[in-house]
């Protein structure tokens, strides 16, 4: 710590009260500064009624910096009811709140005007057991498939490129364990200081200068379409093989079918049925060719039919 910077870490916290206990290995704060704080008080200081008035007071906001937890673990007894909600049915309803948590991490940096410019959020395996009594449709389904807990994971990850006034989305990502996971990311030009003011006015004007110019989807198959196909044949007494054959019958008609009717994306077509023949990764990027990218009028005159949009990008697929 110096006199306009803090880091701060614990290593071990362990909360314990009879059967309840709550436990963090980690915890830690890195990069929070507040020179820009003390520099806009020092500008702030000097200015008479008037120029308060317009002062931007957004930039009293400190950078913000990282914050990470680790290895949370919490066992305790379920919160008490009222006399309404235990009157109601309660099949099924944990009598403990159970989970773990790997890593959480939110970092949010390089603030300009005092906003941050760079955001990361990080989520991963958060651990939930699935009660075995539990009365949820969906729970109950994921019992039958053998899913005992679920194991989730997030991320955003975006940042500003201001010398080149670009937003750059590095990550949007979910992923569960023995599921799956899908990640997306693009490129979108005309990302000025506009976005950053507190002036919706300005931002809203601002949106008519954004322009995509590149995005990619991957999609991650780990287990979740054989436990569907599996879930599908019990519930419709049929072998998990009919259910894969008539699964791959039906998708490669309807994709030969928007192949004819739309060549550009035979490509995609192409990859799309590999993936559901043999789900492993299927990658899609989608390019814009003009030099000004899509912009938010190219979306709005597409939004009744978006296959106009097929002449103005680059669609490319694989699966693997």
């Amino acid at each position: 710590m110096d006199s306009r910077k803090l880091d701060l870490g614990m290593n071990g916290m362990s909360i314990e009260n009879g059967d309840n206990s709550i436990k963090v290995d980690e915890a830690s704060l890195k990069g929070f500064d507040w020179s820009s704080s003390i520099k806009a008080i020092s500008e702030l200081a000097g200015l008479d009624d008037t120029e308060i008035e317009t002062f931007p007071f957004n930039r009293l906001i400190p950078e913000l910096g990282t914050i990470r937890v680790g290895g949370i673990n919490v066992d305790v007894a379920a919160p008490e009811k009222s006399d309404e909600e235990a009157n109601e049915e309660t099949k099924g309803t944990p009598e403990r709140v159970k989970f773990t948590l790997k890593n959480f991490e939110m970092g949010l940096t390089k603030p300009f005007n005092g906003i941050p410019t760079d955001i990361t959020i990080r989520q991963d395996d958060l651990t939930l057991p699935i009660p075995a009594d539990s009365s949820e449709e969906v729970l109950v389904e994921a019992r039958k498939l053998g899913i005992e807990s679920l194991a989730l994971s997030y991320g955003l990850s975006a940042g500003w490129d201001e010398p080149n006034n670009n937003l750059m989305i590095r990550e949007i990502s979910f992923s569960g364990k023995d599921i799956g996971s899908v990640n997306f990311s693009g490129l979108a030009s005309g990302f000025t200081e506009e976005f950053f003011p507190f002036d919706i006015d300005r931002a809203q004007a601002a949106l008519f200068g954004l322009a995509g110019r590149e995005v990619k989807l991957t999609i991650k198959d780990e287990g979740l379409m054989a436990k569907a196909i599996k879930l599908y044949s019990l519930e419709n007494h049929m072998s998990e093989a009919e259910v894969r054959a008539t699964l791959t019958l039906v998708a490669n008609a309807l994709l030969q079918q928007v192949a004819a009717e739309q060549p550009k994306l035979q490509n995609a077509v192409e990859a799309l049925g590999r993936f559901i023949s043999t789900p492993e990764t299927l990658t899609v990027t989608a390019k814009s060719t003009g030099a000004n990218g899509l912009g938010l009028l190219d979306l709005v005159a597409a939004s009744d039919n978006p296959m106009l949009l097929l002449d103005k990008v680059d669609i490319q697929a694989t699966a693997e």
